[in-house]
């Protein structure tokens, strides 16, 4: 009799895990003069020469909260993250998405909901579609505070979490 393992139930970070922001954030800080167009379309490369500038936290602070907010529309689904949520799904594990994300941004004047922006980006991606990644809505978790999410993540008993921070 061949017994299976435990049900991996996987939790995934949201913003530069599933949504990359490469390009986004290059096209919006050369839009608004914030970088030269040799600068790397990388968001690190990109926060890097914007915070090194005058005023430059305040200047990243007002351009992530376009990025989030009502420009979420121009991010790219990572590479890989489909053939992941879909192979995860033939596996049976469970997914469950789980982000740091407040409501609205402090510098966004537009006063955008950075979650409703964030299920819309995904709702056009195809996450829940039974013929896309077939997430259910409800496995989605906005958190205000990384304390909040990682207790998020306790809770729901992840057996695996991915994320681009450690």
């Amino acid at each position: 009799m061949e017994r299976r393992s435990a049900q991996s139930i996987i939790g995934v970070d949201f913003d530069n895990t599933l949504a990359n922001y490469d390009e986004v954030v290059y096209g919006i800080a050369l839009e608004r003069g914030l970088i030269d167009p040799q600068v790397k379309k990388q968001k690190k490369m990109v926060r890097d020469v914007i915070r090194a500038l005058p005023q430059g936290d305040i200047e990243w602070q007002r351009l992530q909260g376009s990025m989030y907010g009502p420009e979420m529309g121009r991010a790219e689904l990572t590479n890989g993250a489909k053939a992941f949520f879909q192979q995860a799904g033939r596996n049976d594990s469970q997914l469950f998405i789980v982000s740091h994300k407040t409501e609205s941004a402090k510098y966004d004047e537009t006063r955008t909901n950075l979650r409703h922006s964030a299920m819309a980006w995904m709702t056009r991606k195809g996450f829940f579609d039974i013929n896309g990644l077939n997430m259910p809505k409800q496995n989605v978790y906005f958190e205000s505070t990384r304390q909040e999410k990682i207790a998020r993540i306790h809770q729901l008993g992840c057996t695996h979490f991915i994320d681009d921070l450690e």
